[in-house]
């Protein structure tokens, strides 16, 4: 890049946080004055200039509820959830908009557990951390003269341990766990059905907010995981990805 275009870049970054600023202001202005369809929209707008942020995300789910918009603002909570799974307020505002919509119980699995206490890019600094420190003392014992078996076992050991956590952390991130999870978004809800097909038996309906995990995509239909276990097609467009697609 130019120096010139550099210049222009950051020149275009300057006034692009100011506005962007006022544009969240006036979302948290029109919440507070009742007009909650107005803050959802300049809440979204932020987003789509500024990029993911946890926030943000439950800002707009808080819009997206007062607005009526249940599905929407599960979406959002969800994706607040991703960026930052320990945001208490974002859990349990997503319980509540469950738990009124029906929505199936599913047992916390050990990856949300995880997430919802230990901070993952800790796990993911400590384990490369760990696993870097045992290479480099493994290779040290290698080659040093007269290495032993003892200074060898701690190395790997400890390579070992950092590559562990460091797995753990990476599979325990909201942003690698919940890539394959949606959220009916339909707000009629929809029929998980046996084919996919719209004259194939209903396998189970499912409520508007309802998280799936996918399994399989076939065009106009979508195979996916209920959170009570049941299996079974539903329309593509009925679903929308909690992280969306790159």
């Amino acid at each position: 890049m130019s120096c010139a275009r550099k210049l222009v870049f950051s020149f275009v970054l300057a006034l692009a946080s100011p506005l962007q600023a006022d544009v969240i202001l006036e979302g948290k202005a029109a919440f507070a004055k009742g007009d909650h369809a107005a803050a959802a929209d300049a809440f979204r707008s932020a987003l789509s200039t500024d990029g993911p942020s946890a926030g943000l995300y439950y800002n707009l789910a808080m819009a997206e509820q007062k607005s009526g918009q249940r599905a929407e603002a599960a979406l959002s909570l969800r994706r607040a959830l991703t960026l930052d799974p320990r945001m208490i307020d974002a859990r349990i505002a997503l319980s509540e908009i469950e738990r009124s919509q029906g929505v199936p119980l599913a047992p916390s699995s050990w990856r949300e557990i995880i997430a919802e206490h230990v901070p993952i890019k800790t796990l993911l600094i400590a384990g490369s951390a760990f696993a870097w420190l045992g290479a480099f003392l493994l290779l040290f014992a290698i080659f040093a003269k007269g290495g032993r078996i003892l200074p060898l076992a701690g190395a790997t050991g400890l390579l070992v341990l950092g590559a562990g956590i460091f797995l753990l952390g990476y599979l325990a991130d909201p942003r690698v766990s919940e890539r394959n999870v949606a959220v009916v978004r339909d707000g009629e809800g929809v029929s998980l059905l046996s084919s996919p097909a719209t004259q194939s038996a209903t396998v189970t309906q499912l409520p508007a907010a309802s998280p799936v995990r996918i399994l399989q995509e076939r065009g106009e239909w979508t195979f996916c995981s209920a959170p009570s276990g049941e299996k079974g097609w539903a329309p593509s467009k009925s679903l929308e990805a909690v992280v969306p697609a790159a």
